[in-house]
């Protein structure tokens, strides 16, 4: 799995930028967001599973869960991420 330098040039990203084309900047925030919120679950470590509830999702991001689902997706097609969400906990 490829993970993103935090760095200036992730805006030439050509996933990033389709995310930001399908998304708006709602699809930044999202992408880079989990990654932050991943790393604090994992003490610093991407690779790692974590469980958000759709709630803390909403209250972190200010993004609707369905929304939020929906971006998963798309990060999930792309082979950037894997998800599941069981109505209660996306991991």
């Amino acid at each position: 799995m490829k993970w993103f330098k935090m760095m200036s040039d992730n805006l030439d990203d050509p996933f990033i930028q389709d995310l930001i084309c399908e998304f708006g900047g709602d699809g930044y925030l999202c992408f880079f967001g989990l990654i932050s919120l991943i790393a604090k679950e994992n003490r610093k470590t991407l690779t790692g599973e974590a469980s958000f509830s759709p709630r803390f999702l909403k209250q972190k991001l200010h993004i609707s869960p369905t929304k939020v689902e929906q971006m998963l997706t798309f990060c999930s097609t792309k082979g950037k991420l894997m998800y599941t969400f069981s109505g209660e906990m996306f991991n």
